[in-house]
């Protein structure tokens, strides 16, 4: 930021302040994610909020020494700072728990309908070697690649649930452990199809799976689509039995969005996270836009789990020409 600027009368008096009074503005919109779509997305951004306000409380502080508003203003970024970091820590999150004997590993990953780079993700998964695989956006030509007999990365999962579809919301399960019973479920009036499964994970434990991809809440429509699709979601995971659940998916919200975390707190379930991940180790790993470095992406994939599971490690990898990068975990039960 040139120094000029910095120094004017009018940035420091007018625009400087003008640009922190929004940032509160839409921190304190986000609070009410519940009511309207657009304070649905503003609930998004909330570490972005935090980013920014550290930069403007810096400017103001070595730049604003003169300005009648200084501690104002101050105050305004420091309190905008706080309140998205607590709403950040008051999501549905679990820290990271110990080794154990008896766990697998799955992968979660929205692979990008229109995304060709087929080899790089079998490759992928043969490289992580994940007990389960977890994919969305998923078409023919995907269904294709992924039932081929000819590939050896897919050799390895003898059991596939597979949904097709010409739109982003086609699925698909690879699984190493044995289904025992599985469905396809719509939550919302669109049809969007979500993967129920009951597997049965070595030493004879179950395993409820749920993989689901509501609408992305981009106007009115999308954002009544969305929270219909979460709380017809919320309501058949509370009919579940047994102890051992996971719900995955790409959800288009972060976590400690409203509607989102209801639909987790309802259930009691909690998605990892890692004291490492910076900048907040209360956000779980950002996942979208891959194009994005690690801190500044949106973390809208989760891997929420019941009690009784807990996660050893979780952690991102190569987007593989997707606009998500995967998220891969580690899980003992």
């Amino acid at each position: 930021m040139p120094q000029e600027l910095l120094n004017s009368a009018k940035y420091m008096r007018y625009d400087l302040p003008l640009t922190i009074y929004f940032l509160c503005l839409f921190t304190l919109l986000g609070c009410f994610s519940r009511m309207a779509w657009p304070f649905d997305l503003m609930a998004q951004f909330r570490m972005h909020y935090v980013a920014l306000s550290a930069c403007l409380f810096a400017v103001v502080f070595y730049f604003g020494k003169t300005s009648p508003i200084r501690k104002r203003m101050l105050l305004l970024c420091l309190t905008s700072a706080a309140l998205n970091t607590v709403a950040v820590y008051l999501g549905p999150i679990r820290p990271l728990g110990q080794a154990s004997p008896r766990s697998f590993k799955l992968m979660q990953f929205n692979i990008n309908v229109s995304n060709q780079n087929k080899e790089g993700v079998l490759a992928l998964i043969e490289r992580e070697k994940p007990d389960l695989v977890c994919l969305q956006e998923v078409d023919q030509s995907w269904v294709e690649t992924l039932e081929s007999k000819n590939s050896k990365q897919m050799q390895v999962y003898p059991e596939k649930l597979l949904v097709a579809r010409g739109d982003p919301f086609g699925m698909a399960l690879l699984s190493k452990f044995k289904i025992k019973a599985s469905q396809t479920l719509y939550f919302n009036e669109e049809k969007l199809p979500s993967l129920v499964a009951s597997l049965e994970l070595p030493g004879g434990a179950d395993l409820n799976l749920l993989v689901t991809h509501p609408m992305p809440p981009l106007t009115p429509a999308l954002y009544k689509s969305r929270n219909q699709h979460l709380q017809n979601l919320s309501r058949y995971i509370s009919t579940l039995k047994g102890e051992n659940t996971i719900v995955c998916g790409d959800f288009n919200s972060v976590g400690y969005a409203d509607n989102l975390k209801a639909m987790a707190e309802r259930n009691h379930l909690r998605e990892p996270v890692s004291l490492l991940n910076l900048p907040c180790p209360a956000q779980p790993p950002g996942t979208w836009p891959a194009i994005l470095p690690p801190p500044m992406r949106i973390p809208i994939d989760h891997v929420f789990m019941s009690k009784a599971l807990t996660a050893q490690a979780v952690k991102t990898d190569d987007a593989c020409d997707s606009d998500h990068v995967p998220l891969i975990t580690i899980i003992s039960y």
